[in-house]
């Protein structure tokens, strides 16, 4: 085997560290050091490039496709109902949500009464607190 006898060209086998391989180069401020291999060694030459697959040309860029006008602002009464909303939103949290849980009870306790739709009850005020967590959460009006 080539490599555990000494004899690849590109063998460190007999070689003094400190002299032979690393060599400083000079002109440089810091010490920056670089491998030299002997006269004639074909160790780092035979770059063998393996089979692949064909690449395709390149597609021709496409172009973004025009963006259609949108008006630059939401109404001004969508926006003062946004910021009254938000402004108001740590204590109408807790309103809504006690609300629901109030529902959510009344709902369990009247689920056999007919007349009563205690279940849909539940479900409107539930999603009216969904909704205004969205209103909230996710959406802001143009211009702000």
């Amino acid at each position: 085997m080539f490599w555990m006898s000494g004899k690849h060209p590109g063998s460190l086998r007999g070689l003094d560290l400190s002299t032979d391989i690393l060599k400083p180069r000079r002109g440089h401020l810091q010490p920056v050091f670089e491998l030299e291999c002997e006269k004639g060694s074909r160790a780092m030459t035979n770059i063998v490039k393996f089979p692949g697959a064909k690449q395709a040309p390149p597609e021709p860029p496409i172009e973004a496709p025009k963006q259609a006008t949108t008006p630059a602002n939401d109404p001004a009464l969508l926006k003062g109902i946004w910021v009254v909303t938000v402004l108001l939103w740590p204590f109408l949290k807790w309103i809504v949500a006690l609300d629901c849980v109030y529902q959510l009870v009344r709902m369990m306790y009247y689920w056999n009464t007919p007349g009563v739709f205690g279940g849909f009850t539940f479900m409107l005020h539930f999603g009216v607190f969904v909704a205004l967590t969205y209103f909230v959460s996710l959406y802001k009006p143009r211009g702000l």
